[in-house]
């Protein structure tokens, strides 16, 4: 399938998003591609990169939502959303979406 009609298709699809990202406006700096359970599940996990073990291991802390919705928070995730099972593209930025400065 093409490139872009694949990623169309996955924009339709579930992911687990990080509430970071969701509710505090940080950038995705981690996300993972596993199998995906069903047809609906595109297999992605979306992270700010700086939460703990304990912030990720509370199911209220990550949020089912489409592949879109991630995408409308942090559209630098478009040219991955297509990569295979086990991709791991991983960014260091860290930043708020709103800021432009590191956070160290």
């Amino acid at each position: 399938m093409e490139p872009t009609k694949n990623r169309m298709k996955l924009l339709n699809q579930t992911a687990y998003l990080s509430k970071k990202i969701l509710e505090e406006s940080w950038k995705v700096g981690y996300m993972y591609r596993a199998e995906p359970v069903n047809e609906n599940d595109s297999g992605w996990s979306f992270m700010a990169g700086n939460e703990s073990r304990e912030y990720t291991d509370d199911y209220k802390n990550i949020a089912l939502v489409s592949v879109h919705e991630v995408y409308q928070l942090d559209s630098d995730i478009w040219n991955y959303i297509d990569n295979p099972v086990g991709t791991e593209p991983v960014s260091y930025t860290h930043l708020r979406a709103h800021e432009t400065t590191l956070h160290l």
